[in-house]
């Protein structure tokens, strides 16, 4: 079995300016598994990576971690490159906070406003970062009124809804809700399996079936719990020289089986 291979950022570059935006190449609508638990943030991401005009700006999406929150975002960077030479720019909150001091450190407050106040698409990751944060989301604040303002696109994530994130202003959290707010939930079993059989295409890979079923079961509703568990299966030949069983495959996941059985506190 090969290892799975590593993507590459792509960098763009756009208005003669190279823009802060990591896209990775293999996040895209197409690879994107579809359920009833994401379908109405995958179609408001479509809606609004397909047009130029401004569709509810700002587009709050929000859910769990690792329900695929980042890939719409990307999906979406990617899909607006495609068909338009726009200014956009992808960032964590983390990185905008990490950006503005070093900023404030070397006197370059001004350059930073412009940098993310002159976009024509803001892709925001993560902004529960900013909780407790009260000059941060002062700064972003003054950004999302300047991009709003001009008529311009702002797309958020978050691990909650508005209204649920703690230590937030209530003047920010009102200028989220003025969007749309659209929810990502744990996916079904269905759809766990769709993500499985995507995941060991994209690298080449196969399992024998009570393997797959055998993941499937231990990685539950969890979506990183299932990645773990297929690079555990997937890496095994590689690293052993030998065919994967199914007897082996539960020993190698003896922790996740003994997480989804553990008893509550």
């Amino acid at each position: 079995m090969n290892k799975p291979e590593r993507q590459k950022p792509v960098r763009i570059q756009n208005h003669d300016k190279q823009i802060s935006a990591n896209f990775n190449p293999a996040w895209t609508f197409s690879t994107f598994v579809v359920g009833p638990s994401n379908i109405c943030a995958f179609k408001a991401a479509q809606l609004i990576a397909g047009t130029l005009k401004t569709q509810y700006s700002p587009l709050f999406i929000y859910g769990g971690g690792g329900l695929g929150k980042t890939h719409l975002l990307n999906a979406i960077g990617l899909n607006r490159m495609a068909i338009s030479t726009e200014r956009i720019s992808t960032i964590t909150a983390e990185s905008f906070t990490n950006n503005y001091i070093n900023a404030l450190q070397q006197r370059e407050l001004i350059r930073f406003r412009q940098q993310y106040r002159n976009q024509d698409l803001l892709l925001i990751d993560n902004i529960q970062f900013f909780t407790g944060r009260e000059r941060m989301q002062e700064e972003f604040l003054h950004t999302f009124n300047a991009l709003h303002d001009s008529g311009k696109q702002i797309v958020i994530t978050a691990d909650r809804a508005p209204n649920q994130i703690p230590g937030f202003a209530a003047n920010l959290i009102d200028r989220f809700e003025a969007g749309l707010c659209v929810e990502i939930g744990h996916p079904d079993i269905g759809a766990i399996s769709s993500i499985l059989r995507r995941k060991l295409e994209a690298t080449r890979t196969s399992l024998p079936k009570d393997c797959i079923a055998h993941i499937t079961n231990v990685a539950g509703l969890n979506i990183r719990r299932l990645e773990g568990a297929i690079i555990s299966a997937t890496s095994y030949k590689s690293i052993s020289g030998k065919d994967l069983t199914l007897p082996i495959l539960k020993l190698i996941l003896k922790h996740l089986t003994e997480q989804r059985t553990a008893p509550h506190e």
